[in-house]
C-alpha cells in the first residue's frame, strides 16, 4: 500500500509540475506564432526562413500544424487569373514575381507581334485594293496569302499560347515548392518526443516516451 502511494504521489507531483510548465510556456509559444505570421506576411518566407525555422523550434505540432494550414500557398486563383486573363496577374498575385515578370513580357510582345502584322496586312490589303482594277487577281491574293503580315501574327500566336499554358502550370510550380520550403522552415518533419508516466498493474511506476512525428 505504501509502494501505491508513492508511485502515485511521484506521478500526480510530476503531472502538476508539468502543467505548470506548460501553462507558464503558453505566452511564450503564442508570442512565437504570432513572430511566425507576421513574418511570413509581411517579408514573406525566403527572407525570414532562418528566423521562422528558429521559432518553429518552441512549436508543438498541432501549432505547426495550424500555421501551415493558414499560411500555405493555394494556386487554384492564380491559375484561374492566368488562364482567363493572362499578362501574370495571377503569379504576382501569388508572389511569384519571376514567371509573372515572364508571362507580362511574353503577352505583351505577342499582342505587339500580332498588332504589327495585322497593320501590314491592312497595308498590304489597301496597297492591293488600289491596284485591283490593273490585276484584279492581285487583291485575292493579297486576302489569303497576307504577305510579310503573317510571319508576325503567327509569332505573336505562339508566344501567347505558349506562355498562356506557361502561366498556368506555373502556380502549381510554385505553391508545391512554397509550402515544401514552408514544412521545412516550420520544421514540420522532425521528431518530437514527450514523456507520459505510467502507473503498472504490479504498482510499479514509470515513465513511458512518446515519438511525434
Amino acid at each position: 500500500m505504501k509502494k501505491i502511494t508513492v508511485c502515485l504521489l511521484s506521478v500526480f507531483l510530476f503531472v502538476f509540475l508539468s502543467e505548470q510548465s506548460l501553462f507558464a510556456s503558453a505566452p511564450e509559444r503564442e508570442n512565437h506564432v504570432q513572430n511566425i505570421s507576421h513574418m511570413l506576411q509581411t517579408k514573406g518566407l525566403k527572407k525570414n526562413f532562418n528566423n521562422i525555422y528558429t521559432e518553429a523550434a518552441f512549436l508543438s505540432f498541432g501549432e505547426k500544424q495550424q500555421l501551415y494550414s493558414s499560411c500555405k500557398d493555394e494556386p487554384l486563383a492564380p491559375f484561374l487569373i492566368n488562364w482567363l486573363i493572362g499578362f501574370g496577374i495571377g503569379s504576382f498575385v501569388q508572389k511569384d514575381y519571376l514567371s509573372g515578370g515572364l508571362c507580362l513580357t511574353a503577352d505583351i510582345t505577342s499582342y505587339g507581334l500580332g498588332l504589327t502584322g495585322l497593320i501590314l496586312w491592312q497595308k498590304e490589303f489597301f496597297d492591293a485594293s488600289r491596284n485591283a482594277d490593273k490585276d484584279a487577281g492581285s487583291l485575292f491574293r493579297m486576302v489569303f496569302s497576307m504577305g510579310k503580315a503573317l510571319p508576325f501574327i503567327v509569332a505573336g500566336g505562339i508566344l501567347s499560347t505558349a506562355f498562356r499554358i506557361y502561366g498556368m502550370i506555373a502556380p502549381w510550380v510554385y505553391g508545391a515548392s512554397y509550402n515544401k520550403r514552408l514544412e521545412e522552415a516550420l520544421r514540420m518533419g522532425e521528431a518530437r518526443v514527450s514523456i507520459t508516466p505510467l502507473v503498472l498493474p504490479d504498482a510499479s511506476c514509470g515513465l513511458a516516451l512518446r515519438l511525434e512525428l
